[in-house]
């Protein structure tokens, strides 16, 4: 197979469907040109043969025509005069040439509509990604992978009590929870956009042939050589809700309703189809008008589509950052939100296997998602003629952000449960002790913190103790 645009001589899947029929709607506008010219006041039974145009001029000699073969050629002149063939001229092989001209500066554009089955890798990855971090419920979720993790933490620290224990749940595990939440809808709505990018250049290639047919059609009647051009409703937005619609995972929805989530989803376009103008011409000029209308028409639509869509991933990376807190753990301090835990118990295998091998092993899966992350960005899958759809770009940028964005708040979280994995060592050597001892250790750990140098904040450097998720 064939793939991408013409280059080196190849030719792409789309560009061979519209070469398919593009020689039949030059040679279509091509006849219905010469049937209006044929029906002038001083032409006399204009008639269109199989090899050419024939009409009588002022009742004084034939004029005969080279018609085009598949839209290619024609235009040769040959003039009779009783009955004996004289010079032509050569100005129909010069109007050909420009209605095939015109008909190209329309059709060449959108050769360069990206192949949508390209974008299948990275809306995989996508799915790959959010199903790490799925919540409870979500697809990959439900007790694996990284939730699982979390729900042996909650298990390990369930019959703890102590004030320093009760501000590690609190600070903590009561927050991590959450914070992958929203995080997961990240993935998820990158994907989404991607899938609204997919079904709208599908259905973009399918309408743009039915363009081509129904002008043909058009053409055709104006040529009185039979056709019915029809009306034609563009389905791009159909099309976009459908594959946004088989992409999201069925507790999506749910995830993104329920409380303390802040992320919306990219589910719906709440665009309206643009419906076909009136068919049938009365000339050729008005068909060709026509044609042109409806590529617009077409262009317009998928500009539209894209445009919602890159407003909409714009919308949510911007949420990232106004609600910050939402998507970052930060440091979480070794202090209780209140001092009700006077009896400590503490399980010293428990929080071995929390420090051992579920911190360990949530850091990593939410390394590996922010790894993959950077594999969901998009490269040359929407790139385009810069007048089709949006901007030669779709909502590339866009979607390349929310992933830029997930991968760093995913290494950032990384690093702070590693963080708090030192912690909760700290609270195993020292609680024993001590209740009250080990929660002043944890302070002087805190504040020997260097906030100045933590790797992945994307805020910069922060003042000493500057953040926490108390």
């Amino acid at each position: 197979m064939i793939v991408g645009p013409r280059r080196g001589g190849t030719v792409s899947d789309f560009s061979a469907e519209i070469d398919a029929v593009l020689g039949s709607l030059k040679q279509a506008a091509i006849d219905a040109y010469m049937r209006v010219e044929m029906n002038s006041e001083e032409m006399l039974k204009g008639e269109i043969w199989d090899d050419s145009y024939r009409w009588v001029h002022a009742q004084t000699y034939q004029v005969i025509v080279e018609r085009p073969r598949n839209g290619v050629g024609g235009g040769y002149c040959t003039i009779e005069i009783m009955g004996r063939p004289e010079v032509g001229d050569d100005q129909y092989l010069a109007r050909f040439a420009e209605i095939r001209a015109t008909i190209d500066s329309v059709v060449d554009p959108w050769r360069s509509l990206p192949d949508p089955s390209k974008l299948q890798s990275v809306m995989d990855t996508a799915t790959e990604v959010a199903s790490i971090l799925a919540p409870d419920g979500a697809d990959g979720g439900g007790g694996v992978g990284l939730q699982a993790s979390i729900a042996e933490i909650e298990r390990h620290l369930g019959s703890m009590t102590g004030q320093t224990i009760a501000a590690f749940k609190q600070n903590f595990l009561g927050v991590l929870d959450s914070v992958v939440t929203n995080l997961y809808l990240l993935p998820i709505n990158a994907g989404a956009g991607m899938a609204g990018e997919q079904g709208a250049l599908q259905q973009a290639r399918e309408d743009f042939i039915s363009v081509l047919n129904q002008s043909t059609a058009r053409f055709n009647e104006v040529a009185k050589m039979g056709g019915s051009p029809g009306r034609l409703l563009f389905t791009l937005v159909k099309s976009a809700n459908s594959m946004i619609g088989n992409f999201l995972p069925a507790p999506a929805k749910v995830v993104s309703s329920s409380v303390g989530v802040v992320l919306g989803l990219i589910d719906e376009l709440g665009l309206v189809e643009a419906d076909e103008p009136a068919a049938s011409a009365a000339d050729y000029e008005a068909a060709m008008s026509a044609f042109q209308d409806s590529v617009k028409k077409l262009n317009g639509s998928l500009r539209d589509i894209e445009s919602e869509l890159t407003d909409k991933l714009r919308e949510i990376n911007l949420t990232t950052v106004s609600s910050y807190q939402q998507f970052d753990l930060r440091i979480p301090k070794a202090e209780p939100h209140s001092d009700e835990y006077s009896v400590t118990k503490i399980d010293e295998d428990a929080v071995d296997d929390i420090v051992n091998v579920y911190l360990p092993d949530i850091a990593s899966f939410l390394s590996t998602a922010a790894n993959r992350s950077n594999a969901m960005r998009i490269d040359d899958e929407l790139d385009r003629d810069a007048s089709i759809g949006s901007g030669g770009v779709g909502s590339k940028w866009e979607i390349n952000a929310v992933c830029s964005r997930l991968e760093s708040l995913l290494r950032e979280l990384a690093w702070e449960v590693e963080f708090a994995q030192d912690q909760l060592r700290l609270i195993r050597d020292l609680f024993v002790q001590n209740d009250e001892a080990g929660r002043d250790a944890l302070y002087q750990h805190e504040r020997q913190l260097d906030y100045q140098h933590h790797p992945y904040d994307p805020r910069g450097k922060q003042p000493m103790g500057g953040y926490s998720i108390q």
